[in-house]
């Protein structure tokens, strides 16, 4: 996590303890959790709300709030666990997880980055649909290859017998 995120949180910088800081972001992850559980928030209304209960500096140019944004987009990474955030670079322009798969896609579409804007602006299921399909659902098959179609039509069940005829 970039120490970028702490100077934003509101704490007595010059006099502060090392635990006060921990505890400003420990009011912001939850806070983030409360705020996110409606369908229609964007990461611009989470950042509003953030400004609003006073938990976020309010004297911010434009590149700061592109790493407010950032660290609520990260902060929703860990939580749902649906992505890892990359780090964030200096100033970022893009939300950008983490390729953990190093370039495997299977039967799963993902894009690794988004503009970070115009993906503020999105609700958040847009915003993570913007990211591409990252849990291959049932009978999905984006790929060309006839193997891995025939595969995506097969029904095999996981059992203890099966997973252990795979050994």
């Amino acid at each position: 996590m970039p120490e970028r995120f702490f100077s934003f949180l509101k704490v007595d910088h010059d006099n502060f303890k090392e635990n006060e800081k921990w505890k400003a972001f420990t009011d912001v992850f939850l806070r983030i959790a409360d705020y996110g559980s409606d369908q229609s928030t964007t990461i611009d209304d989470i950042v509003s709300l953030l400004f609003k209960d006073g938990l976020i500096t309010e004297d911010i140019g434009d590149q700061e709030l592109d790493c407010i944004r950032y660290m609520v987009f990260s902060i929703l990474g860990w939580q749902s666990m649906l992505y890892r955030p990359a780090a964030m670079k200096s100033d970022p322009e893009v939300f950008t997880i983490q390729d953990e798969q190093d370039g495997y896609r299977a039967q799963a579409y993902i894009s690794l980055q988004q503009d970070i804007c115009a993906g503020s602006r999105e609700t958040l299921s847009e915003f993570l649909m913007g990211f591409g399909v990252p849990l291959a659902s049932k009978n999905l098959c984006l790929s060309d290859n006839t193997d891995e179609q025939k595969a995506s039509r097969s029904n095999w069940k996981s059992t203890p017998k099966n997973l252990m005829q795979t050994y």
